[in-house]
């Protein structure tokens, strides 16, 4: 069985701003921007509504960005993740049964809207939901397995299948699947602590607690402010997976 953690979300290097999270730890997920090279798909920040609250996702944000299209990945209507960057090649290899935790950086907000806050720049980062895997894999390895149109049942939601066909390589767009168990969190949970790297700047690590208890050293990899998936090592894959579950 496999554990592996994937930041998500919009950021101060993918949107210049976080997501909110609320006093009682609820929260929204904001995705971030599309590619404004590109810009497929339909949705931006002010036709978009959140997962969460159901509002609009231009009350989070900017409002340099309620115009700009979204992109909308992970989904949680159908717990889908895709990615075409060679950082997250690995994740073809998760199999059914095996748990893809996402976190991403939060700032305190209110209910009614944050989006005249100044961005925090060193947010503590939150688990925020996970997938209990389905199936996953490259696109063209997919594409082998299965027909067309069980590629579609599956995977029709993803952003990357339903709006980038044509613009994504199926060599390296991986695609991984949440079953029914899979879910988005009602509470936020914090996962990080500051930290700063070899050249004395900010930057968060695992936090003590989630090393020691929950997901162990990363493989030596604490850093998790902007990386590729954190690998849970063996020793604790059972320990994160119970706490993963345990989450409401």
């Amino acid at each position: 069985m496999n554990v592996v953690l994937i930041r998500v979300g919009i950021d101060s290097g993918s949107g210049g701003t976080q997501g909110p999270i609320f006093k009682d730890g609820s929260f929204e997920f904001v995705p971030i921007p599309e590619n404004k090279q590109r810009d497929p798909g339909k949705l931006t920040y002010r036709t978009a509504r959140g997962p969460v609250t159901k509002k609009p996702l231009s009350e989070f944000v900017p409002a340099r960005l309620h115009d700009r299209k979204i992109h909308d990945d992970p989904e949680w209507r159908t717990f889908t993740y895709g990615d075409p960057n060679n950082l997250k090649r690995r994740l073809r290899l998760l199999e059914s049964g095996d748990l893809v935790a996402f976190y991403c950086g939060l700032h305190e907000s209110s209910p009614g809207g944050n989006h005249e806050w100044p961005p925090r720049k060193n947010p503590p980062l939150y688990l925020i939901g996970y997938f209990e895997v389905e199936i996953a894999g490259l696109l063209s390895e997919l594409r082998s397995k299965l027909s067309n149109p069980i590629i579609e049942e599956y995977f029709g939601e993803n952003f990357h299948v339903k709006y980038r066909k044509g613009i994504d390589d199926p060599n390296e767009l991986v695609l991984v699947k949440g079953n029914p168990n899979s879910r988005l969190l009602k509470r936020a949970v914090c996962i990080s602590q500051p930290a700063e790297d070899r050249a004395g700047k900010p930057t968060k690590v695992l936090s003590d607690e989630m090393r020691k208890h929950h997901f162990g050293d990363l493989k030596g990899r604490l850093n998790i402010t902007r990386s590729g998936p954190r690998w849970v090592t063996d020793s604790h894959v059972e320990k994160a997976a119970k706490f993963l579950r345990g989450l409401k």
